[in-house]
């Protein structure tokens, strides 16, 4: 089964949205049976939020999407959304000068730049993510994204740079996908900069294709290092499979995993052991 995932920042107001058009992520899932247990509580349909040291993650679904939602993905029939937001924003020396001068180059809206590995990926920003021996054995996967301008890439690895309609640098999202021992696995690490007011690193919305989202489920999780962690896992109609999603924050990036399952307790113990895999 193929989603339609569908990433962008939380624009400041409708005439920006106008101005500056999301970039769009298409993305193919495979779901696998995996074979834990585990418990979660089931949260009602009508949109929740959920923090986790002062990282707030936004869930909603089906028709109780927010009217704040980005106007492409809504166009576009979204059946799960989720709104994230740190407590951070990170000055512009933090980020390379190879990036700075990148966006710096490229105006107003928004451009995705593609890697090869995770490597290039934290040159390119300045910043590396936390060990995770999982992730660093894992095989990239070449997956497409589209900007703004309709240009498509195909590489395991991008990093968008959001500016706004001034030209100036807001957020950054990096975006790779790998093959671990534990599934197919999506990572991003998202950072808005001083000049983001809001502090929003982005928005996702998942578009099932005829489907629609079952049930949402929230949980907060401690992972073996200490780290706080939001964990929500949404189960779709189409397969009746689970995608289970983390986020954590890390030195101003909100980092984000995600992967899928045919069975919940199973795809959530997966993400678990990928999520105390960090150093």
């Amino acid at each position: 089964m193929e989603n339609k995932i569908k990433e962008a920042m939380c624009f400041l107001d409708a005439e920006l949205v106008q101005e500056a058009a999301q970039p769009a992520v298409r993305k193919k899932r495979k779901f696998r049976t995996l074979l834990v247990a585990a418990c979660l509580t089931v949260m009602c349909a009508v949109g929740v939020a959920a923090v986790s040291g002062g990282l707030l993650v936004k869930f909603y679904h089906n028709e109780n999407l927010p009217d704040s939602m980005p106007a492409l993905m809504a166009d576009g029939g979204v059946d799960a959304y989720y709104e994230v937001s740190g407590n951070e924003t990170l000055p512009l020396e933090r980020f390379s000068e190879q990036l700075l001068t990148c966006a710096a180059q490229q105006g107003a809206g928004a451009r995705y730049y593609p890697f090869e590995n995770l490597e290039e990926i934290e040159t390119f920003l300045g910043w590396n993510f936390p060990e995770n021996p999982i992730l660093e054995e894992a095989a990239p996967v070449s997956t497409e994204v589209t900007d703004e301008g309709g240009k498509t890439l195909n590489a395991p690895g991008s990093v968008c740079l959001y500016n706004d309609r001034e030209g100036r640098l807001t957020m950054v999202m990096a975006l790779y996908t790998c093959q671990t021992r534990n599934g197919w696995v999506s990572l991003s690490a998202s950072a808005a900069t001083v000049d983001n007011p809001n502090g929003s690193i982005g928005a996702m919305g998942v578009d099932y294709e005829g489907g629609k989202v079952l049930q949402q489920k929230e949980e907060h999780y401690l992972t073996a290092a200490g780290r706080e962690c939001t964990m929500v896992s949404t189960q779709n109609s189409v397969t009746n499979g689970w995608d289970v999603y983390g986020w954590i924050q890390q030195d101003g990036y909100v980092l984000r995993l995600s992967l899928s399952g045919a069975e919940e307790t199973a795809a959530q113990n997966k993400m678990k052991q990928i999520l105390d895999a960090f150093q």
